[in-house]
């Protein structure tokens, strides 16, 4: 949880944050398959 934290604490909040969420999600479901 707390990487979560600095994750979305270190963007500016707006769409960079959530446009880096939705990219890392979906990296990371690649990367995992």
């Amino acid at each position: 949880m707390a990487e979560t934290s600095d994750f979305k604490a270190e963007p500016p909040e707006g769409i960079d944050a959530l446009g880096a969420s939705s990219e890392g999600a979906s990296l990371y479901e690649q990367i995992r398959e």
